[in-house]
């Protein structure tokens, strides 16, 4: 399984493959570790890493997961299925930021609650080994970010949503 996780700002590439003995070989930016879990009840995981084990809570809001161990909490999105698709006839209307082929995500220019003004530049993405900057079609508020940098985005994912004031 490869997932793509937000944690804040930072994008993260996460694979994990079930190893022979039944653990599950886990890497995480560049760092591999082996693995064992089970869940107690649907908000706590027994983890063991061969050193120790640990209990983990973990609380589900929607994609997103708040994970507390050890004492300190980390909030993970799953962006490893696209950003949510436009009703039909949407793309490019209204408050969505969609691109117009399919692409890669180069740079997010703007932040969740930010004001932005109709034209302002959003975000770059690159089809081809051409950058496109794409531009707010309204003044307002940045309500949702549903990608980051390094996502294979298509025409008609949803990648910021711009709320009017």
């Amino acid at each position: 399984m490869n997932h793509r996780i937000a944690d804040g700002d930072e994008c993260h590439e996460l694979s994990a493959q079930r190893a022979a003995d039944g653990r599950w070989r886990i890497e995480l930016g560049g760092r591999e570790e082996l693995v064992g879990w089970r869940w107690l009840d649907p908000n706590r995981l027994l983890i063991d890493d061969g050193r120790r084990s640990r209990i983990v809570f973990v609380a589900r809001s929607g994609a997103r997961r708040l994970i507390f161990i050890d004492g300190t909490t980390y909030a993970f999105e799953d962006l490893t299925h696209r950003p949510p698709k436009r009703a039909a006839g949407g793309a490019g209307g209204g408050g969505a930021i969609t691109p117009p082929t399919p692409a890669v995500v180069v740079k997010l220019l703007v932040a969740e609650g930010e004001r932005v003004e109709a034209g302002d530049a959003i975000l770059v993405v690159s089809a081809m080994k051409m950058e496109t900057t794409l531009r707010a079609h309204q003044a307002g508020i940045v309500a949702a970010i549903h990608t980051c940098e390094g996502a294979q985005v298509a025409p008609g994912d949803e990648l910021v949503e711009i709320r009017s004031e």
